[in-house]
């Protein structure tokens, strides 16, 4: 993420996503990273966090609705789907900062899916953990977030 005019970023991005009321907005890119962005004052965002886990395009990102402001479901072309800890703490028992190669990182990867097929569509429910993702097949993938 690096590198390139944050405006320029900005333009370049499949998809613009609004996170609650903390105003976070998320842009994915071709090349598989998302940017993180925050506000600063009312009318500037800044880049935050650059997240790279997937190998080609990611396609969709998802604000899961059971835990809108702490988590992040991310798929893509690679056929990966990534779920994101978007608070810091800890990831399967490493802190969030062992976990990226930035060090100052409060991101973290949570659990990584090999899906089989590129991603299109990616839906959480309020009620279960519950993570749904459609892809290029006429299946609904259901995987569980426990």
């Amino acid at each position: 993420c690096r590198g390139t005019s944050s405006y320029l970023l900005l333009f370049c991005f499949l998809l613009l996503a609004y996170k609650g009321f903390n105003k976070t907005k998320i842009s994915i890119s071709g090349n598989g990273s998302i940017q993180l962005f925050r506000f600063e004052g009312k009318k500037k965002f800044v880049p935050d966090e650059c997240l790279k886990k997937h190998s080609s395009s990611a396609t969709q990102v998802h604000f899961p609705m059971f835990r809108p402001n702490d988590m992040l479901v991310s798929g893509g072309d690679d056929c990966r789907v990534v779920l994101w800890n978007l608070s810091g703490g800890t990831c399967n028992g490493t802190l969030a900062a062992e976990k990226i190669a930035n060090e100052t990182s409060s991101v973290c990867v949570v659990h990584e899916v090999q899906h089989g097929s590129k991603i299109n569509w990616i839906s959480s429910s309020l009620l279960t953990q519950n993570i749904f993702v459609a892809d290029l097949t006429n299946d609904i993938s259901v995987y569980c977030v426990t």
